[in-house]
């Protein structure tokens, strides 16, 4: 059985963690609503982002779950970018919990 460290090539190098919020959208059309974080220079073929949400319901759908999707992507050695598409449904504050593993 292989174990996490032999998957990951011998383990892992740092972790950095924080918090981010996609504020509430006050507008009435529709968009993409982004965010970005500064962080500590990694190697983007040996780093892998984590992250969960946590959404505040609005709107007459706020059932729906596609209305709280937020996507997170390492989007160069310093930066996570977190975005989701808009509407007056998804009105909402999102915050997001994430975490940048880089591995040796």
């Amino acid at each position: 059985m292989s174990t996490m460290s032999q998957f990951l090539g011998g383990g892992v190098k740092s972790v950095q963690r924080g918090t981010a919020t996609l504020s509430s959208f006050t507008g009435g059309s529709f968009g993409v609503q982004t965010v970005t974080v500064t962080i500590s220079s990694v190697d983007p073929a040996k780093s892998f982002l984590l992250m969960s949400t946590r959404a505040v319901r609005t709107g007459s759908n706020s059932d729906s779950p596609t209305l709280y999707l937020v996507e997170g992507v390492l989007t160069s050695a310093t930066v996570v970018t977190f975005r989701r598409e808009v509407s007056s449904e998804t009105a909402g504050l999102q915050s997001v919990a994430w975490q940048v593993v880089e591995y040796v």
